[in-house]
């Protein structure tokens, strides 16, 4: 998430680790975390139980966000508060069309 550093709030997803500058200028959310405490560094997953009972996996779930962090209606309904804060993900009545959309999104990239 670009917070803060402009007009315009702005979403990537990346599978490899990004470059410190990236993560020093924007508002990054990892998908997993690991426990540091555990003999194998166990991956725990950072998102909210209450979400990934509505989706079919964790990876869905991201799916969604990206999805409506894209859509054109969302940043124009949120715009003044996606430039200040982290932004609030609604859950649509439409969400496997969203879901859908997103994935063909993100597949172009």
């Amino acid at each position: 998430m670009n917070i803060g550093s402009g007009k315009r709030s702005s979403s990537l997803i990346s599978k490899e680790i990004s470059d410190y500058q990236l993560l020093f200028n924007t508002k990054s959310i990892p998908l997993y975390s690991f426990d540091n405490n555990a003999l194998l560094d166990k991956r725990i997953i950072n998102i909210k139980h209450n979400w990934l009972d509505l989706f079919d996996n964790d990876i869905n779930v991201l799916e969604y966000v990206y999805g409506v962090l894209h859509s054109s209606e969302y940043r124009k309904n949120y715009a003044n508060d996606l430039q200040k804060s982290l932004p609030r993900i609604p859950l649509l009545k439409n969400k496997k069309r969203m879901l859908k959309s997103a994935i063909n999104l993100l597949n172009c990239i």
